[in-house]
């Protein structure tokens, strides 16, 4: 069988699976909120009252350049749905933590619950999501399957990173992170 085209890759019974499970990790890529938060850090930190929000907005990055390393000499040996699974734990506890933070008034401990956030998702979703969606389909419909990713990534991106901070405010940073943390559980699904 030669390439196949999208939609009858959506007919396919043997291929669906492997095509939804793809389009499914690039939307919890976007769903555990990590790449739409990113850019409102410094913000949210200042908000809340930290001190050095640009000195933390740097460690944050230091933090995820160590997490993107931990999960290049990590893949291999403990495999791609511990560490997308260990990730998503993580960050639940993560976002559980910055909500607590909120609540009792610690930018410290908020501070360190972000970059350990941060950490934590470069460690496994921010890498892993692209090498898992591109090696769970057949070589027929990999483009396909990858360009579909693509889509879905970038559109869950925009809606959420547009409604990110409305939310926040709307919701309240500690309700909202702990909505958050729920959705990091709804990742094991």
């Amino acid at each position: 069988a030669g390439v196949q085209s999208l939609a009858s890759a959506l007919g396919d019974a043997a291929l669906r699976p492997k095509l939804l499970a793809s389009l499914g990790l690039a939307a919890g890529n976007q769903r555990i909120m990590a790449q739409s938060l990113q850019g409102f850090t410094t913000d949210i930190l200042l908000t809340a009252g930290v001190r050095a929000p640009f000195l933390c907005s740097i460690y944050i990055g230091v933090a995820r350049l160590v997490g993107v390393c931990s999960c290049v000499a990590l893949v291999e040996p403990l495999g791609r749905r511990p560490l997308l699974l260990g990730g998503a734990a993580a960050m639940a506890a993560c976002y559980v933590a910055i909500s607590f933070s909120f609540v009792a008034q610690r930018p410290l401990a908020l501070a360190i619950s972000f970059i350990a956030l941060f950490f934590s998702w470069s460690a496994s979703w921010a890498g892993l999501t692209w090498t898992v969606i591109a090696e769970l389909p057949p070589a027929r419909i990999k483009g396909q399957s990858m360009a579909a990713g693509m889509c879905t990534f970038w559109a869950f991106n925009f809606v959420l990173s547009q409604s990110a901070l409305a939310f926040l405010e709307a919701c309240t940073p500690q309700r909202a992170t702990a909505l958050f943390a729920l959705s990091c559980v709804g990742a094991y699904v």
